[in-house]
């Protein structure tokens, strides 16, 4: 952890002080995009979804731990579509 972090996060710096333990740092960030299709149709109150296009992510760290998440923006409902969600992400790695 940097000292700009700690001066940002004095709650964090006060916990690794008490704890003695350092945070696990994320050594790699990885996502692309998935196509699924549903079975039948989904319907919701505003459209029929016959499937769908989403960014799958996943989250390596230095302890071996690996997690997963997942983005599926609906542009007619956030405003935001999966080609933003990809430049954001890209931001990260």
């Amino acid at each position: 952890m940097s000292v700009s972090t700690c001066m940002h996060d004095k709650e964090l710096c006060n916990i690794m002080h008490v704890t003695g333990k350092t945070l696990m740092k994320i050594t790699d960030i990885s996502f692309k995009k998935a196509e699924f299709s549903f079975n039948k149709p989904f319907e919701i109150a505003f459209a029929v979804l016959y499937g769908f296009e989403t960014m799958v992510l996943r989250i390596d760290t230095d302890e071996g731990i690996v997690g997963y998440g997942e983005a599926g923006p609906l542009e007619y409902v956030t405003g935001d579509n999966l080609d933003t969600c990809m430049v954001i992400a890209a931001e990260f790695k």
